[in-house]
């Protein structure tokens, strides 16, 4: 368990996977009412503000928030997790203001949540991993795809205002983007006009999330706040604990 934890600073990796804020890999463990401000900057995959990612073992993030920035040249970025890989991985009640750049596979709050497999139709549609994405807050300053110049620009797998690819049959519930969240996708999907920013409603196995038009849109965007609303404002109309955090600021802190 990590509780009442709080980082800042900057990570760099030059080689390999699994880069986070607080930690690359979060092998069975409970994170709550903890924050990362930082400066990550990577060349692998699974990257993110607080963990890399649960490394097929479970995590549970709680009560936690981010700031600064997340970026790989590589894919599988979030502003809290860069990839969900287990059974019931949860993340509950976060926020990320941290800006997320990458190729593709990016979310506000996670890269990816569908055990580790790409974003197809097959993997998707079917998998129930039972990821638990609810009550977060996507006001990250932007999401933004890096993607080096193809030859021929092909589409790519999804990316997402709160995930960036997900099994439809995730539990995804009550979560919330900023108004004018600057999103930009790599190139051909861009042009496809099919992975925009919608908003969807809530999700889970009996219920699956309706994808989108694209053939590897999987992306959960959650719903726009409204315009000019604050993210205290957005925390406190969604439930959130005025035991654990204080709303006197526009930005939520932890007490």
């Amino acid at each position: 368990m990590v509780e009442n934890v709080h980082v800042q600073g900057t990570v760099t990796s030059t080689v390999g996977n699994c880069v986070g804020g607080m930690f690359g890999t979060g092998r069975e463990a409970g994170i709550s009412n903890s924050s990362a401000d930082v400066v990550i900057s990577s060349v692998g995959q699974q990257v993110g503000g607080i963990i890399g990612t649960d490394a097929g073992l479970g995590v549970t993030i709680t009560n936690c928030w981010t700031a600064g920035s997340v970026s790989t040249t590589a894919s599988i970025a979030g502003g809290i997790c860069g990839d969900l890989t287990a059974e019931g991985s949860s993340i509950l009640n976060c926020y990320s203001t941290a800006s997320v750049t990458t190729q593709f596979i990016f979310g506000g709050i996670v890269g990816r949540a569908c055990k580790g497999s790409k974003t197809n139709a097959n993997n998707c549609n079917s998998l129930e991993p039972g990821n638990h994405v609810e009550n977060c807050i996507a006001w990250n300053d932007f999401l933004k795809s890096d993607f080096i110049s193809e030859a021929t620009p092909a589409e790519h797998y999804s990316s997402g205002a709160v995930i960036g690819g997900t099994a439809v049959k995730n539990y995804l519930k009550n979560c919330w983007r900023k108004s004018d969240l600057s999103f930009t996708d790599c190139p051909k999907n861009a042009e496809l006009g099919t992975y925009v920013l919608v908003d969807q409603e809530d999700a889970d196995p009996e219920h699956p999330m309706v994808k989108g038009a694209g053939t590897y849109a999987f992306a959960y965007h959650g719903k726009a706040a409204a315009a000019g609303k604050t993210l205290s404002q957005v925390a406190q109309e969604i439930g959130w604990s005025d035991e654990v955090w204080d709303f006197s600021g526009e930005t939520p802190k932890l007490k």
